[in-house]
């Protein structure tokens, strides 16, 4: 059906139009909203992290000197030259896979699931949920038997059309060897008969050239022979046609 652009139900309309403009902006708007928080997030635990368990930038009333901490060696930068200078000892400690502490990294784990679901990175970036009530197969144990059973009648069919095909196609062959067979002892048959025929054609055309010879070597022969065969007819009237068809006119026995 052609629906006019100007009537009001038509689908592209001002109005409809306008309001998917807005829907997609205020999606765009949301969107943007969830990727500063998910950044912010994630400023924040790398912060924490590079700061470790006790370190802390150094605060307005300290200092203007600013000491370095090195791990394994002497405060000066220098050292005694006889251990290398570790930046990351906070890190190390941390992320230390010898000496672990599992209920520690438990425990961090924790807090840094809870600060990220506050967040909203938990919600965005969850895993998979559990499907639905309405997706989940319900547990039916009264029907494992008879679900049991119908897949037993399934396989038992099954091979019962499997055998019956099988049947099927063995009696095509021995129907399709069996008319094989007959056709080739009816052929053989079919090429004696016309073989016999050909022979006995054979013979009456040899049997024709023979007599045609012999009337041209001999016609007094043949003229007897026309003359005996007017006189075994018999006329009725002389205005007879084809008297050699007339039943009176046969020749006598």
């Amino acid at each position: 059906m052609n629906i006019l652009p100007k009537k009001k139900w038509h689908v592209r309309t001002k109005e409809n139009m306008a309001r998917v403009r807005r829907d997609e902006a205020k999606a765009a708007e949301e969107e943007a909203k969830i990727q500063d928080r998910i950044r912010i997030a994630e400023n924040e635990d790398r912060i924490r992290r590079l700061r470790g368990d006790g370190g802390g930038a150094p605060s307005s009333s300290s200092t203007t000197t600013t000491t370095l901490h090195f791990t394994g060696g002497d405060p000066n930068i220098g050292g005694d030259g006889k251990s290398h200078i570790n930046f990351f000892a906070a890190e190390e400690k941390m992320f230390n896979l010898e000496s672990r502490n599992k209920e520690a990294e438990a425990e961090a784990k924790k807090e840094l699931d809870d600060n990220e679901h506050k967040l909203g990175i938990k919600i965005k970036f969850a895993d998979a949920p559990d499907a639905p009530w309405y997706e989940r197969r319900p547990d039916r144990p009264y029907l494992e038997k008879e679900e049991v059973l119908k897949e037993k009648e399934k396989e038992r069919k099954a091979k019962e059309e499997k055998e019956r095909r099988e049947k099927k196609k063995k009696k095509k062959e021995r129907k399709r060897r069996r008319s094989k067979s007959l056709d080739d002892s009816d052929s053989e048959e079919r090429k004696k008969a016309k073989l016999a025929k050909l022979r006995e054609e054979r013979l009456q055309r040899e049997r024709e050239e023979k007599r045609r010879e012999f009337d041209l070597l001999h016609p007094e022969v043949k003229q007897a022979r026309e003359e005996a065969k007017k006189k075994q007819m018999e006329t009725s009237y002389s205005s007879q046609f084809n008297p050699h068809i007339a039943r009176q006119n046969k020749y006598r026995k």
